[in-house]
């Protein structure tokens, strides 16, 4: 995708400091900010792994996810015009995961979230591909 979106802005008529600016500050905000905030989350579970986690903590972990695949497939719109629907459905399930972890102890609900994950990364790599340029 960073390959895509340099080539993307090399050959772009329009605006290249706004794509870039949109691209490189303003869209990396939700990604790191979800990385941050599942961070946290991880962290508490690493401390208990087997304790039953409050709801600000799965929504740290779950939301974490959400909000940076969220942040990844704006970033991906904006730079290259793609859209991927499963980054958006593992979006949408890390979301799911909240909900439904509500009885898990925090090494689960962490596996089911990277379950979640696994699944867009096999998505990914048997997606095909464009044509080199």
């Amino acid at each position: 995708l960073a390959v895509d979106a340099e080539q993307r802005l090399r050959d772009n008529d329009g605006d290249v400091v706004l794509a870039a600016a949109d691209g490189y500050s303003y869209l990396h905000l939700p990604i790191v900010a979800g990385i941050v905030v599942f961070a946290a989350g991880v962290r508490e579970v690493v401390e208990a792994p087997s304790v039953y986690l409050s709801d600000p903590i799965r929504l740290c972990l779950c939301g974490g996810i959400a909000l940076y695949l969220l942040g990844h497939a704006a970033f991906r719109l904006r730079m290259v015009n793609q859209v991927v629907l499963a980054e958006l459905f593992a979006a949408v399930l890390a979301l799911a995961a909240f909900f439904v972890s509500d009885h898990l102890e925090g090494y689960l609900t962490v596996g089911l979230v990277a379950m979640i994950l696994v699944a867009l990364v096999i998505t990914e790599l048997r997606r095909p591909r464009a044509a080199a340029r």
